[in-house]
Order: structure tokens, then sequence, then C-alpha cells
């Protein structure tokens, strides 16, 4: 899993923009059940075992039935429509003629069909649709009676392993995707399905073996959000310490999954919690795949980062220059990642204070990237910013101007002039100026200067 090299990207200087909230789907109030019996216990489990028999009779085709025990295995906040959808091309919302086995070899049913399915539960108030109708949702309550009645027939993992089966698809599809909603849906659908398939999920195959892989979509994705840091750590601690347990310390799920933790530590704002996990995964890769291994040089470049975090800043250039050396070497000076490598310790040096020695390091990677990417790309425009930045710590705001006033046009061409990465780039110009004495040439209100 590899660290992005915010240092070679996006700087403190730069404005990032705001993180939108992912709507949660709304619901009219449910009734988990209907008629008087929904007071007690004993009456609520009665109340949908009498409800789930009469959408059975009204369902020789048995899909009514799967879209029940599949969304009762679901997140409680609701399922959405496309997914359930998609279990029925999938064939997997067939309770018929399998013994209860959803999804082992069911026939595929159209969308049409599946919605009628849908309405027919709403009808019996097992189901409750969204307000804006792109997902249904149970009541907890219907759906602990549904799950209880799976453990009890013995159905439970096989409902579970359809359902796994049929979300790893709508996840693959969604990864790399910037639906920042769809992922958030597809992670608390993974938590669900995981908490409702209790230790089977962890150790019945082939059922654990699919909520592994989504365990670390989930883990993934949720550091890629950027906000999901806290739920990445919920998800991680669990899966790095069942696997050290299971597989072993040195078995490659067990790495990425300590490695993906510690990331998410260290987006969480705890690098202390990282450092001891960064540390344990280059032991592991050194001893494995050797020193000079990509792999081992990304691990080392993680610690090193991780260090440089905490405030151990001679380890942390010591181990960004191995890096270096190393990616000098091979893949070559002026391949991306040795670039990288280059501006992590030219950020370190910065943090040290060592201005001398980090701005030969810029001025390289600046005319790489522009040599290689051209003068416009986003990459191009992140090391010509890192450079003008370090210029204007080292007392140099003259230099940084014209470096400024490069990317401002860049970012206005590109993004346009109310863009929150143009109105940073606006600002760094009128710092840079101010600085140089040079105020007077800057149109506009100098309040707006800001973080």
């Amino acid at each position: 899993m590899n660290r992005t090299d915010a240092r070679d990207g996006v700087t403190e200087t730069e404005a990032k923009e705001p993180r939108a909230a992912v709507p949660m789907p709304r619901a009219r109030p449910p009734a988990p059940v209907v008629g008087d019996k929904r007071s007690s216990p004993s009456g609520v489990t009665e109340a949908v075992r009498a409800s789930v028999e009469a959408i059975q009779a009204a369902d020789p085709g048995g899909v009514a039935t799967g879209a029940l025990e599949a969304v009762a295995v679901l997140s409680a906040a609701g399922v959405g429509r496309e997914l359930l959808h998609a279990a029925g091309h999938a064939g997997a919302l067939d309770a018929t003629g399998h013994a209860g086995a959803l999804g082992a070899g069911g026939h595929r049913v159209a969308t049409e069909v599946v919605d009628q399915a849908l309405a027919q539960l709403a009808e019996q108030e097992l189901l409750t649709p969204s307000d804006d109708g792109r997902a249904v949702i149970m009541h907890p309550l219907v759906a602990q009676v549904i799950r209880a009645g799976l453990a009890r027939t013995e159905r439970l993992t096989a409902v579970c392993q359809a359902v796994a089966s049929v979300l790893y698809v709508s996840a693959d599809a969604v990864a790399g995707s910037q639906d920042r909603a769809a992922v958030r849906d597809i992670v608390r659908q993974v938590t669900a399905l995981l908490a409702s398939a209790g230790p089977a999920g962890r150790a019945a195959e082939p059922l654990a073996s699919v909520m592994m892989r989504l365990r670390f979509w989930a883990l993934r994705h949720l550091i890629e959000l950027g906000d999901g840091a806290p739920q990445a750590i919920e998800i991680g601690e669990p899966l790095a310490a069942e696997l050290e347990l299971t597989a072993g310390p040195d078995h490659p799920d067990t790495v990425t999954a300590r490695n993906g933790l510690a990331a998410a530590y260290q987006a969480a704002g705890r690098p202390a919690a990282a450092v001891p996990l960064f540390e344990g995964t280059l032991v592991t890769l050194e001893r494995v795949l050797g020193p000079d291994h990509p792999d081992t040089l990304s691990a080392q470049d993680h610690l090193a980062g991780a260090y440089q975090a905490v405030g151990r800043l001679t380890e942390a250039i010591l181990l960004f220059r191995l890096t270096v050396a190393a990616r000098e070497s091979r893949p070559g000076p002026e391949h991306p990642s040795t670039l990288n490598s280059l501006g992590n310790l030219a950020a370190a040096y910065r943090a040290a204070g060592r201005l001398s020695e980090a701005v030969p390091l810029l001025e390289h990677i600046l005319a790489s990237r522009e040599r290689q990417l051209g003068p416009g790309h986003s990459s191009t425009l992140a090391a010509r910013n890192n450079l003008a930045a370090a210029y204007r710590a080292a007392g140099r705001p003259a230099e940084a101007i014209p470096l400024f006033e490069q990317n401002l046009a860049a970012c206005e061409q590109l993004l346009g002039a109310d863009h929150p990465r143009t109105a940073a780039s606006r600002r760094n110009l009128t710092r840079a100026r101010q600085e140089a004495g040079l105020a007077d040439q800057v149109g506009g209100d100098l309040q707006d200067d800001g973080p």
C-alpha cells in the first residue's frame, strides 16, 4: 500500500477542497411488524414469522424471500436498490430449490422483478423505502428475527456467502471512482455483513476468504477518502491482529494489513502509533525480500515519514537518503519514484531548517517534472509550488515570484479563477510579492491571506 508523497504534492501553502458530507438514506419511520403484537419481543418474532410465511406463500420464485434475507444481513442504515438489482442479475436472490442456499446456482432475475419483490415486502411492512426511493431499510428487530431464523436452519453462512460475492463485484466496480458516497456505502455494507456472519465470516470457507478481500478493500479505500481514518482503524486493528495469529507475522497479508493500519494511524494524526508498525514492516520486508526490493524501499519511505511526523528528523533524513541512493541506482535518477523520494528528503531537510540542502533537490525535481510531464501537469505544478515555498522560507521571495506567477496562470487556465487551488496560488503570489516589497503590484485585498 503506497503512501501518498504529499511532499511532492499539495503542500501546506495550497488550499484543499472541503470534504462534502455523505448523505445517508432517510426513511419514513418503519414499523417493525404489523398488528398489536409488536409490543413484546415474542410478539415481534411471531408477527415477523407470520409476515415471512405470507411472503413465501405468494412468492413461488423465491425472489422476495431472497431479497428479504439479503437485506437482513446488510446495513441497518439501508441497502441500495442497485445492489439488490445486481444480486438479482447474479442469481443471488433465488431462495428456491437449493435448501435455502441463497445464490447457489440460482436463476437470474430482472430488475423489474426485484422491484416487484421489494414492493411486496414493503406491503408486509418488512421493508421501508428511503425517502428518495433508491434504498430500502429494514427495522433492526425484523432483521434480527430473520437472521435468527437463518442461523436456526443453518442457512446464515450460505446467505452471507452469496451476498458477499455480489458485494465484492460491486466493490470492484466502485474501486478507483470519485463516488465517495458509493465507497462509504460499500464500507457500511462490508462492516454489517461481517457482523451478521459472526465467527463464520472469519473462519468458514469460502466466506472467510471473500470477507478478507472485502475488509482489505474497505481499509484501503477509507484511507484514500482522506477523512475515513478513524473507521479505517476500526477495520484495520482486528484485521491485522487476526492475521498475525492465523497467518503469522511474515505473511504478505499480515504485512499489508499492518502497513494499512499504520497508514490509517498516520492519517488520523497518530504517527506515534504508526511508527512501531512501520518498523515491523520494514524489518520483515528486509528479511524476506532484501533491502533493495521496491516494496522494502517503499516501507523505508513510510517509516521515514512517520519518524519525521514525530520529530525524529535525524532518523528520517537518514532513511530518506538511503531510499534515494537505492532508487537512483535502480530504477534510475529520473524515475518518478526516485523523484518522489527526493521530494521527501527535501521536505525533511526543510523541516530540519537545512534549506541550503533542500533547495537544490527541489530545483532538480522541478526541472525533471517539466522535462518529463510538461509545465502544466499537476505534478509539475506541485513541484514548482514546493520550490517557490522553499525560496520564500530561505528569504529569497524574488525568486519565488515568477514560479508562483506561472502556477497562478496555469491554475486559472485549467481550473478557473474561482477554484480553491487558484485562490491558494493567488495568495502564495501575494505573500511573496509582499515579502519582496512589491505588495503594491498585487491587485485585491491582502486580508484574504490564509493558511
